[in-house]
This record gives structure tokens, C-alpha cells and sequence, in this order.
């Protein structure tokens, strides 16, 4: 049976060699255009409206905030649908049998689960959030979680978010994540390569009793729109 994981963060964090190419709404009104990388292989298109998303998935808790504007202008874009989806602790995605190395994802969902699954709307201020847990790594991909912004039935942006290396190697030595011993990180993910680090990927990550907070501007296109 799972169990909760209960651990004292650091008390510094060193928000690292990527933190120039995003903007938090904690920090600064600025703003840029995410990066678009696509949705992954384990994208399911219909995920349940809610702001917790754990559904009894065992980690260290994560509570993420993502505003989401016009990145022409920075000005706050409401009632966009924001879609978020992550591996657990172990590695797994819901909906999809676990790989092992050299496997090919399926084109479809293999089962039901649903968990680490879910979207919002932005409110007047462009603002939702996600209570979830801080994702696990799979296969050759370093910790992520996976971002789709949709706007008046139009998908706008599909992106992935990412976390300080010092934090990802630190969340490595807890259980269960301790449990997934996979070695790729931030320096040799292969989206982070691909995408030249991915601008606008990159929260600002920090302590909040036992579990992080995350927070980020998502800057999306409305040109023509």
C-alpha cells in the first residue's frame, strides 16, 4: 500500500542556468512567447476538470500556478482551458501500461486511470492552478509536466515544464522516486536540446512546508485572433 512521504525541503534553492529564459508572475509583469514542443506520446484528449489531480498518487506534494497571457502584450488571457498531465514517481503515465527500455508507446490508451490528469479554466486574471505531485522521470526524459492552452476551442500552445537540475537530484534520493533510478537529466534531456532550452518552460521553484510551490507566465500567440 502506498504511503505519503513527508521530508524538510532545503531551505536555499538555486534557480539555475535556464531561469533567464522564463518569466514568474511572483517576480515580474514580463512576459514571452512559450516554446511549443508538442504533446508527447501519452496525451489523452478527454482528462477531468479539477485542481487536484494526485488521485491517491504517492510524492512530494507540488502545488503549481501558471498565468496565462498574450504574449504580444502580457495583458491576462480568461477562460482559457489549461491541460496538464505527468508521469508519477515511477515513471508511469495513467491510461498506459509502463514501458520498458526500447518500447514503443501505444497509439491509444491501454486502460482507464486517469490519474496525474487533469485541466482548468483561467479566471479573470488569467491564473489557475494544480495541486499535484512533483513528477518522475521515464525512460530517456529528465522530471516534466506536460501543458496544453486552449482558447475559444482552438489549441494555442502545447508545452512541457521543467524543474532545477539541484531539485530534480534531490527529489531522486526520496521514496518512491528513489525507487526509479534513471540517470538522464536537464543536460541531456532531449526536448531541452531539441528546444534550445525551452523558453518560457521555467517555474520559479519553492519550499512550502513539505511539498514545493511552482509558479510561471505562460505566454501564448493570439495573433489574429
Amino acid at each position: 500500500m502506498k504511503t505519503n512521504v513527508f521530508y524538510k525541503p532545503p531551505n536555499k534553492f538555486r534557480f539555475e542556468e535556464f531561469n533567464t529564459l522564463s518569466y514568474s508572475f511572483e517576480d515580474s509583469p514580463n512576459c514571452l512567447l512559450t516554446t511549443e514542443t508538442g504533446p508527447g506520446p501519452f496525451f489523452i484528449p478527454e482528462s477531468i476538470y479539477r485542481i487536484d489531480i494526485t488521485e491517491g498518487q504517492t510524492g512530494i506534494g507540488l502545488f503549481i500556478g501558471l498565468k496565462i497571457v498574450n504574449a504580444s502584450n502580457c495583458s491576462n488571457l480568461h477562460r482559457a482551458k489549461v491541460e496538464i498531465w505527468q508521469a508519477n514517481a515511477e515513471g508511469e503515465y495513467s491510461g498506459f501500461s509502463l514501458l520498458e527500455e526500447g518500447e514503443t508507446p501505444p497509439l491509444k490508451p491501454t486502460n482507464q486511470e486517469r490519474w496525474l490528469r487533469g485541466w482548468q479554466e483561467s479566471d479573470h486574471l488569467g491564473f489557475v492552478e494544480f495541486k499535484t505531485i512533483y513528477p518522475g522521470k521515464y525512460l530517456n526524459r529528465t522530471n516534466h509536466i506536460h501543458l496544453r492552452i486552449s482558447y475559444q476551442d482552438q489549441v494555442l500552445l502545447t508545452t512541457q515544464v521543467f524543474f532545477p537540475q539541484n531539485i530534480n537530484d534531490f527529489v531522486s534520493t526520496i521514496s518512491p522516486y528513489d525507487q526509479n533510478p534513471r540517470f538522464v537529466t536537464n543536460y541531456n534531456d532531449p526536448v531541452i536540446q531539441r528546444y534550445n532550452g525551452c523558453r518560457g518552460c521555467w517555474p520559479k521553484v519553492s519550499g512550502f512546508g513539505t511539498r514545493y510551490i511552482a509558479t510561471l507566465t505562460i505566454g501564448v500567440n493570439l495573433q489574429g485572433r
